[in-house]
């Protein structure tokens, strides 16, 4: 705070990393005061639909599901579907991976069917984005073998993972 000051985004960034380090503590509380600061700061420095403030807000999100505060987290995750269709568009990665955040949660949720279609939105997207070999590929469709094991669909889980794989 005080070689930086508290107004820019480097001491945004600071808070934002500040808040990964303790949430991987388990120290959650105290991630979300760095991270609610940290994207309070983004959005006055940034605006709300900048990507840098999509990233705060999506890391303040998983921060509250790790929590349990689910309603808070799914809230947040709404905005940065938003924010990252209204910059990027959505035939996008980052929607794409916003899309992913917030099946996973609806998962967690035990929300499946809902979580099901919504990564396999996303996995479409990434395969229209992406080479069949690019490694972003495979990634999302093991977060869509996930969903699928999830929702106890165990050939179809199984099915994705082996094509992860190949």
């Amino acid at each position: 705070e005080k070689t930086v000051g508290k107004r820019n985004s480097n001491y945004a960034r600071l808070l934002s990393n500040l808040g990964l380090l303790l949430a991987k503590e388990g120290k959650f509380a105290e991630a979300e005061q760095a991270l609610v600061e940290s994207r309070s700061l983004a959005v006055a420095i940034y605006g709300p639909d900048h990507p840098n403030t999509a990233t705060v807000t999506g890391l303040l999100a998983v921060n509250y599901m790790n929590r349990g505060a689910y309603v808070q987290s799914e809230k947040l995750l709404v905005e940065v579907v938003g924010a990252r269709e209204r910059v990027f568009g959505k035939r996008s990665e980052a929607y794409a991976d916003a899309l992913g955040a917030l099946a996973v949660l609806e998962g967690v949720r035990g929300d499946l069917g809902t979580s099901v279609s919504r990564m396999e939105n996303a996995f479409a997207i990434e395969k229209e984005v992406f080479e069949p070999e690019s490694p972003n590929v495979a990634i999302m469709l093991r977060r869509l073998g996930d969903a699928y094991r999830m929702a106890s669909d165990y050939p179809r889980a199984v099915a994705a993972y082996r094509e992860s794989m190949e």
